[in-house]
C-alpha cells in the first residue's frame, strides 16, 4: 500500500511539473507574440511614405538633392498617410 502511495504522490509530482513547465512556455509564446506584434505594428515611431522617413528627405533636403519645396510636399505627404494609418487602427481597436 505504502508503495501504491508513493507511485500515486510520484505521477501527481511529474504532472505538476509538466503542467507547470507548460504554463511556462505559453506565457513566453505569449510575451514574445506582444513584442512582435509591438514590433510591426508601431507606427508612431516609423514616419514612413515609399521608404523615406522625414529624417531622410531632411538628409536629401541638406544635401540638395531635393528643393524646399520637394520637401514640403513629401513631408506633407508622409505627415497625411501616417495619420490615415493612425486613424484606421484607431477605428479598428474600437
Amino acid at each position: 500500500m505504502l508503495t501504491t502511495t508513493l507511485a500515486i504522490t510520484e505521477r501527481t509530482t511529474n504532472v505538476l511539473v509538466m503542467v507547470g513547465v507548460l504554463l511556462l512556455a505559453i506565457l513566453i509564446l505569449i510575451v514574445l507574440i506582444a513584442l512582435a506584434r509591438k514590433i510591426l505594428f508601431d507606427t508612431s515611431t516609423r514616419l514612413e511614405l515609399d521608404g523615406f522617413s522625414i529624417s531622410e528627405l531632411q538628409e536629401l533636403l541638406a544635401d540638395g538633392k531635393i528643393t524646399q519645396e520637394e520637401f514640403n510636399r513629401a513631408k506633407a505627404s508622409v505627415i497625411a498617410v501616417n495619420r490615415r494609418k493612425l486613424d484606421e487602427q484607431d477605428k479598428s481597436e474600437k
